[in-house]
């Protein structure tokens, strides 16, 4: 058994929140950067300019996720804003 990756639906947010907010690596500032970063994505999809995927296990509890989007006046440039990982997956 392996893990998944995939998009992040809206069901997704608590379990991604509470990755963010366990990661101690992340100050506040940062930790509510990437939050507001989710709900931008959650409510626009990737039309706002970034993009989400998490990583979960067959059993279905996050293990992480990651969010990039395109660099601004470059084609197929793309900027990595966040990797999260789940403190006991680190």
């Amino acid at each position: 058994m392996g893990f998944i990756v995939r998009s992040v639906r809206p069901a997704d947010r608590p379990g991604i929140v509470s990755v963010t907010e366990g990661c101690e690596i992340l100050n506040r500032e940062e930790k509510d950067c990437a939050t507001e970063l989710l709900d931008i994505y959650l409510n626009g999809g990737e039309d706002e300019g970034y993009i989400f995927l998490l990583v979960e296990n067959p059993g279905g509890d996050i293990g992480g996720y990651i969010c990039y989007g395109e660099a601004a006046l470059a084609e197929d440039v793309y900027e990595l804003y966040w990797i999260v990982v789940r403190k006991d997956m680190q």
